[in-house]
């Protein structure tokens, strides 16, 4: 485990890191993980990476659906919700958190459940949540926030 790289976890520098076995920096992103993380994915991103290691602000149960399908051997997380630590433990990766919480925050607003773990944990067939994540990111081009709509006076 790198340490540096969990405080940047624990200071939300980054909000997820994935490494190589040497410590080098595969991915990262300091907004919307899984939204980032699955996108990467469904771009076939991490083709050819095996034995990822992961470091996040918030582990949950979008994180546990898709550790197989990275080849993610260990996980570091800040805080980990309950019903992502269910998928770790079936999983047999290391992990370790800090916090273990109900549910994952938004990354938006962390006074909100995030609505992606909010679907996951309502939905406990592994089609289903897969199918979910699947239309949900396979074919989205990635989310922007520089436009806003100008409201002019009448």
């Amino acid at each position: 485990m790198d340490s540096d790289f969990l405080k940047k976890m624990e200071l939300k520098e980054q909000l997820a890191i994935l490494t190589d076995e040497n410590n080098n920096i595969v991915w990262q992103t300091n907004s919307s993980p899984v939204a980032g993380m699955y996108r990467a994915y469904f771009q076939s991103k991490f083709a050819g990476q095996d034995k990822l290691i992961l470091y996040a602000n918030q582990a949950g149960m979008a994180v546990g659906v898709i550790l197989d399908k990275l080849h993610i051997t260990e996980c570091h997380s800040v805080k980990m919700s309950e019903c992502g630590l269910k998928l770790f433990e079936k999983s047999g990766i290391k992990y370790d958190y800090e916090e273990l919480i109900p549910l994952v925050k938004s990354s938006k607003d962390e006074s909100k459940v995030c609505p992606i773990e909010a679907f996951l944990s309502e939905h406990a067939d592994p089609k289903e949540q897969w199918d979910f994540l699947e239309n949900r990111f396979k074919n989205s081009s990635p989310s922007h926030n520089s436009c806003e709509w100008k409201h002019g006076s009448k």
